[in-house]
């Protein structure tokens, strides 16, 4: 019986310790595992569930060095050594190859995985339904959509009874879907004599949609492998978009839109230094607003306060009446608030002032 909880807030962790314990209580350290898996996907700070991850992972290892060998995957190899030796007298052998997966999936990477899984579901395509999903989950985890949904195909024919797996290789279509719509879309105008719509902007337009895709099916089911799949796009969107800009101001340094762009990415990433550097790399000052709110910013973050209170005062100032966008409103309240922590009540009084008139205009 499946204890997962069928909520979709962090009483989802509260509800899988819970039921995490009761597994170790009942002598299933695997199930446990499994649970406390989930909590620390959801919650990877939460000290708590560290600890109890750590310590069923410790409890489960020692288990299974004292099991005796008939317990110990099915009866079959006890270490990688052991599949080598039974493969090279029978490269064919079944047995020793889902041992070789499972013990591979428990100590190596999804990217490793996804180089070895596939190719023995394909030469050997009698192993068991874990084996092949195994090799979705990999592919899933790190992003290759396109073979992703070949994976959970695969799993769904090689076992009817899983529901779970057409599931999410419709989901995984679906995403697919949304960024090809995004690559579509018609060449908008440009009037600076550069070309915007070209084949890095359109990468960067697909990864942004099934990132933003994956991003609304994570939230509207609560699901963590979803979620999970969200990050990881999210991932590949900011580190495509972050090389392309990079490339795009060698050619064009002026271009201040563009130095903005990176600069939030490279912050968004954790790196307000680097952010920083390519704002310092600019041929000229700051002109650009969005370019003068991601100096303040980064310089706020590096805690650069009276630069980023200079630049501050330069985004406010070029302000245009009326432009009542989320983020540059949050700018104008971080600025205020950054002015008050100074003592600068006067610039404070002003910004409020403007951010009073933008508010009634």
């Amino acid at each position: 019986m499946d204890e997962r909880p069928q909520v979709n807030d962090r009483q989802c962790v509260v509800q899988w310790m819970v039921a995490a314990q009761r597994q170790v209580e009942a002598g299933r350290r695997d199930r446990a595992h499994e649970l406390l898996s989930e909590c620390l996907a959801l919650e990877p700070d939460n000290a708590l569930v560290a600890r109890a991850f750590i310590d069923n992972w410790r409890a489960l290892a020692e288990d299974e060095t004292r099991r005796p060998p008939k317990r110990f995957l099915r009866g079959r190899s006890r270490t990688i050594r052991q599949v080598g030796e039974r493969l090279l007298r029978h490269s064919r052998d079944v047995g020793a190859l889902e041992d070789l997966v499972r013990l591979l999936a428990r100590v190596t990477t999804s990217e490793l995985l996804s180089h070895i899984v596939p190719v023995i579901c394909h030469v050997e395509p009698r192993v068991s339904p874990e084996v092949y999903r195994i090799a979705a989950e990999a592919m899933t985890d790190l992003g290759r959509l396109e073979e992703a949904v070949i994976a959970w195909r695969a799993l769904a024919d090689r076992d009817p009874r899983d529901e779970e797996a057409p599931a999410v290789a419709q989901a995984l279509t679906s995403i697919l879907e949304a960024g090809a719509a995004a690559a579509t879309r018609e060449l908008p105008s440009s009037d600076s004599g550069v070309e915007e719509w070209d084949e890095d902007t359109k990468e960067i337009a697909v990864l942004e949609a099934r990132a933003a895709c994956a991003q609304e099916m994570a939230r509207s089911s609560g699901d963590a492998r979803m979620q999970r799949l969200a990050d990881r796009l999210a991932e590949h969107h900011r580190d495509a978009a972050i090389d392309i800009y990079r490339r795009r101001l060698e050619r064009f340094p002026g271009r201040q839109d563009w130095r903005a762009a990176l600069m939030r990415l490279l912050d968004q990433s954790g790196n307000p230094s680097a952010a920083a550097m390519i704002l310092e790399e600019a041929p000229e000052p700051p002109e650009d607003p969005a370019l003068l709110w991601e100096a303040a910013r980064v310089r706020h973050r590096r805690r650069e306060f009276e630069r980023a209170l200079e630049a501050y005062g330069l985004a406010i100032d070029r302000f245009p009446p009326g432009q009542k966008a989320a983020e540059t409103l949050v700018g104008v309240t971080d600025a205020i608030e950054l002015a008050e922590a100074l003592g600068r009540t006067d610039l404070a009084s002003e910004w409020k002032r403007r951010l009073r008139a933008h508010a009634r205009s």
